[in-house]
């Protein structure tokens, strides 16, 4: 679930500011002063903290808004990573969530500003933890930490989990679009970078992995898009973004823009051949919200570096 809004005082480090601070370890041996407090653990836990952001260009939509055929096959690859407690299997290869204990955005009492992008949607359920794609017929990528809890024998692998109009959530599943997964390969330098293959238990039918980016850097300035459970809500395009910080071999920053539940989530580009995976969403720069005349305003992301993707690079292809 959703934290409460905090203050300005209060938000947690930046990843980039992790960065700096590790770096400055290794280099001198000595911490910052004003970070010799906590340990490597501990900066990289507060980073993991950091996972709501937002960037003034970024546009949000539900999937039933968008007209674009590449964008809808690609969101079909992507898969709502769902709590078990928050599914159930009614017999006869169906499915359905079980939403007496879902909240929406309006009921945990945060009403949005009218210029924030999820204000319109206060009314959408929040169901999925965090967000996957689909790496191979059986595989899907993930950020670690997005399974941390209990690891992904506590999860379902939910296809489709969508608004079908503007006021509908599709609640019922078939065999083919729920699945249970186990850890296949995992790897990272550190908790922020961890990335997680998670082996479902069976073949997907009649979806094909995405595509990955397997070699070079996506360009300074190149366009990119997401598609993920912002917000533990129903699957959101998210548009608007662009690389600002390809200083990173491991990770590059976008302006792209977000909430809880994009984590794990597959960061796109576009080139002759269509929507191509350069990367999974692992942290963001800031999280903070702040009352403004009655109402919560996104803190804008510093720099417009709202989001760190781990390159697909990084990755080990299935």
């Amino acid at each position: 679930m959703r934290a409460q809004p905090r203050h300005r005082h209060e938000v947690d480090l930046a990843v980039a500011e992790v960065m700096r601070e590790l770096r400055l370890r290794e280099e001198t041996g000595r911490p910052s002063e004003s970070l010799a407090g906590l340990s490597k653990l501990e900066l990289w836990e507060r980073a993991l903290e950091s996972t709501t952001y937002i960037t003034p260009d970024s546009v949000i939509k539900d999937l039933w808004e968008v007209m674009d055929a590449a964008v809808k096959d690609a969101a079909a690859r992507v898969v709502a990573v769902v709590p078990k407690t928050m599914i159930a299997h009614q017999g006869n290869g169906l499915w359905k969530l079980l939403l007496n204990d879902a909240h929406t955005l309006a009921s945990q009492n945060q009403p949005w500003c009218a210029n924030v992008p999820f204000g319109s949607f206060g009314d959408q359920l929040m169901v999925p933890k965090g967000t996957a794609s689909l790496a191979a017929s059986d595989l899907v990528l993930t950020a670690a930490h997005v399974t941390a809890e209990g690891g992904p024998e506590e999860f379902k692998f939910v296809f489709d989990l969508e608004m079908i109009d503007g006021t509908t959530c599709r609640s019922s599943f078939t065999d083919d679009q729920v699945f249970d997964g186990t850890v296949y390969d995992s790897g990272g330098d550190n908790p922020v970078e961890a990335w997680q293959i998670i082996r479902l238990d069976r073949p997907v039918p009649n979806r094909q992995p995405l595509r990955w980016r397997h070699s070079g850097m996506v360009p300074d300035g190149t366009e990119v898009m997401g598609l993920s459970f912002a917000a533990h809500l129903p699957m959101k395009y998210i548009v608007g973004g662009k690389v600002v910080d390809n200083s990173s071999s491991r990770i590059f920053g976008a302006s792209l823009g977000g909430f809880d539940g994009s984590s794990g989530s597959p960061v796109f580009s576009l080139d002759r051949e269509g929507l191509m995976v350069e990367g999974i969403l692992v942290a963001a720069a800031v999280r903070d919200f702040f009352n403004a005349n009655g109402c919560y305003q996104a803190l804008e992301a510093p720099d417009g570096t709202a989001v760190s993707v781990l390159r697909i690079t990084e990755v080990p292809a299935p």
